[in-house]
């Protein structure tokens, strides 16, 4: 592996590392990883396996984007503006849309194998 993409690696990692800073993703990482756990311990299909995984993936990619949103926001105007809210309140807005489904999609796959 050439430096450069060592390099890339490296700095990505770093950036899940900083996200675990944050209260919400080590929350919904831990919820991923109870999901994952009933997924491999339950007789459940490969399709339905890739089906939780992809979710699990989706969410925790969209709670990075929005602190990443949050983030570049808070570069951009450090003092609270209304807009700037709006914009943060859109980027949360669309980590819980992702959130519920998913959830609701989980609870369709795993439920009929818990009972």
């Amino acid at each position: 592996m050439n430096k450069r993409l060592k390099n890339r690696f490296k700095h990505a990692f770093f950036g899940l590392k900083t996200a675990f800073l944050e209260q919400t993703f080590r929350i919904l990482t831990l919820i991923s990883v109870v999901v994952l756990i009933f997924a491999v311990i339950l007789p459940v299909t490969p399709a339905e396996r890739g089906i939780l995984l992809i979710l699990v993936a989706c969410v925790l990619a969209f709670e990075l984007i929005n602190s990443q949103v949050e983030r570049v926001l808070d570069l951009i105007e450090p003092n609270y503006k209304e807009k700037v809210r709006h914009i943060k309140d859109i980027s949360a807005g669309a980590v819980l849309l992702m959130s519920i489904a998913s959830a609701v999609i989980g609870i369709m796959i795993l439920f009929p194998y818990l009972f």
